[in-house]
């Protein structure tokens, strides 16, 4: 009768290393985890601002030129004026630089493009870093 008795002692020492293994890769894992979430956050958001600015420098530029020269800046337009075409964005951006010389927007628009760039390389960066297992976790493979 002892040895069921110690079997199961034995399953549940295994079950708490177990535990203690993963709570413990768990603790090391949260602040990379965090970290990534932020980078991936704030390239996000640094698309969205890069998106909201051109969308209104386009409307802008739209309200000088006639109903038919003007730019699309719907995201689902499949339009040869649509603005999210690189060249049109270039002629939106000189457009405006002519109706609006004083404007600060398309610089503002190469600062969000910067932006985003920046913390593309750095989530990738992020994740070449962290591609390895780190070398404090150890990975239980079997009980």
């Amino acid at each position: 009768m002892s040895e069921p008795a110690f079997a199961l002692q034995s399953n549940v020492d295994k079950l708490e290393l177990r535990t203690t293994l993963e709570w413990g890769a768990i603790a090391i894992a949260a602040p990379h985890t965090m970290e990534i979430i932020l980078y991936f956050g704030t390239f996000y958001f640094a698309g969205l601002a890069q998106w909201t600015v051109l969308k209104r420098i386009t409307n802008q530029v739209n309200q000088h030129l006639p109903y038919s020269e003007q730019y699309v800046a719907s995201i689902w337009a499949f339009s040869p004026r649509s603005v999210r075409s690189p060249i049109n964005e270039i002629k939106v951006w000189r457009l405006h630089r002519q109706f609006f010389p004083e404007s600060y927007l398309p610089w503002l628009h190469l600062a969000t493009w910067v932006l985003m760039i920046v913390f593309f390389v750095l989530c990738v960066q992020f994740d070449r870093s962290h591609s390895i297992a780190h070398p404090g976790v150890v990975v239980a493979t079997s009980l």
